[in-house]
């Protein structure tokens, strides 16, 4: 089996798949000049419901098309940027990727060492994904956190997600 190689720049409002979840419904895509000319990304935040209730803001389906094993690995990996708190948010949050949280899930971690205002390239983490008639998502959002509030906002750039077969 081939590797799938999807890559999500966002560049000409091209989402490639990438949705809002209930985690931030009102997500949207934004373009600011750089260094070399315009670049476009999907801004919103990471919100979680107390106690560690996992509330996802992005998803994406995958569709397999041909026979294909029920179980393969997804590596994805993304750049991010934060910003400091706003009154009212959270000072450390929980980001969460996954299938499903309640059997598995890996984590990455925003707290008050990590940089603000500059983008950020976020290690590759590995997810076990099962597939159903063919179909299987990966989730991104946030299951807890600490401060006053329960969300973060956060722009996402650059989602690379590699499939390969379980051994």
């Amino acid at each position: 089996m081939k590797n799938l190689d999807d890559f999500t720049d966002f560049e000409n409002g091209e989402r490639n798949g990438w949705e809002n979840e209930i985690g931030s419904p009102d997500g949207i895509l934004k373009t600011e000049a750089g260094p070399e000319g315009p670049n476009t990304f999907w801004s919103g935040k990471l919100e979680w419901r107390p106690p560690n209730t996992f509330l996802p803001s992005l998803f994406k389906m995958f569709t397999l098309s041909g026979k294909e094993q029920e179980k393969e690995w997804l590596e994805i990996s993304f750049k991010y940027r934060v910003y400091p708190p706003e009154p009212g948010e959270a000072t450390t949050i929980t980001g969460v990727i996954t299938q499903h949280f309640s059997i598995a899930y890996n984590n990455f971690f925003i707290d008050e060492y990590t940089p603000t205002n500059e983008w950020l390239q976020g290690d590759p983490i590995k997810i076990l994904v099962v597939y159903s008639n063919n179909l299987s998502h990966l989730l991104i959002g946030a299951r807890n956190g600490t401060g006053p509030g329960v969300s973060r906002k956060i722009d996402i750039d650059d989602i690379k997600v590699v499939r390969t077969p379980v051994k």
